[in-house]
């Protein structure tokens, strides 16, 4: 089964080497390879924490980073500062799914 996070307004998962992101407020889900995709969670003062993902990434820096920006800035939600560690481990082994290029 491959590695999903179920919040109620969007859904995170990896689909091989695919990132997919679907949400209740967009049409359509982004799907981006993980050689090209990046993503930031940043800690609200409300205890909330925001996920930002979008293109932009490269296998010379790491996925999740302190702070990114990419064409779409749509893809930002947030959770309970709680989930972070499940954030962390769901990008992580994305970045282990970066394939060299030929």
């Amino acid at each position: 089964m491959e590695p999903e996070l179920v919040y109620e307004r969007f859904v995170l998962r990896l689909d091989g080497p695919v990132l997919e992101v679907m949400g209740a407020e967009i049409k359509g889900i982004f799907r981006l390879h993980v050689n090209f995709a990046q993503a930031s969670l940043t800690a609200k003062k409300n205890g909330m924490l925001e996920i930002y993902v979008d293109d932009g990434g490269a296998l010379d820096r790491p996925l999740l980073q302190s702070e990114i920006s990419g064409i779409w800035r749509v893809w930002r939600y947030e959770v309970p500062a709680t989930e972070e560690a499940a954030l962390t481990e769901f990008f992580s082994e994305a970045e282990q799914r970066r394939s060299a290029p030929r």
